[in-house]
């Protein structure tokens, strides 16, 4: 006997997630994303001052990556993601959300290596990381301009890869 779940938007990104992302050996690209999904809400205090939100992005391409200093391939990762931030800022918004971790770590970490300019979102508490169904570190999604996960990936990408520039720029608005 089969029983029926109920079908909700955190089950269907959860579904999708797990189909999109695949294993975490091959996950150094960018998936599609599966399902027509919005991204959950995202709203978290800022490394420095000020919160970290979607809704500051409104109109651009959104990139939102997971991560933890403690990672090593998270540590491998955020060059190319502090790089990414710079070159397209005008197209694409970058959230590096650090998960479990304090300001009084993460700011050092970053200062130690040169990342200090990466747009940084502290999630202490954990609750993003949950309500985004991250299921290990690092884990990036790409959101369109209305707020669609577009692309998702489990494990470190080189967001300089030409390819994976190609798929940002790709639902960047024509300009």
């Amino acid at each position: 006997m089969r029983v029926a779940m109920p079908v909700t938007r955190r089950s269907l990104i959860a579904a999708a997630g797990v189909v999109a992302l695949g294993s975490a050996a091959d996950a150094a690209s960018l998936r599609p994303f599966r399902a027509d999904v919005a991204a959950p809400a995202l709203s978290l205090p800022r490394l420095g001052d000020g919160r970290a939100s979607l809704d500051d992005a409104l109109g651009r391409t959104i990139v939102v990556s997971f991560w933890a200093t403690w990672c090593a391939p998270c540590r491998r990762e955020l060059p190319s993601l502090l790089r990414l931030q710079v070159d397209l800022r005008e197209a694409a918004m970058v959230i590096a959300v650090a998960v479990g971790e304090p300001a009084e770590r993460v700011g050092p970490y970053l200062d130690r290596g040169g990342l200090r300019g990466l747009d940084v979102a502290l999630d202490v508490s954990r609750v993003a990381a949950s309500e985004w169904r991250v299921q290990s570190l690092p884990q990036s999604y790409v959101l369109d301009r209305q707020r669609r996960i577009a692309f998702s990936a489990l494990g470190e990408v080189d967001w300089d890869d030409p390819a994976v520039r190609g798929q940002l720029t790709g639902l960047a608005p024509a300009g």
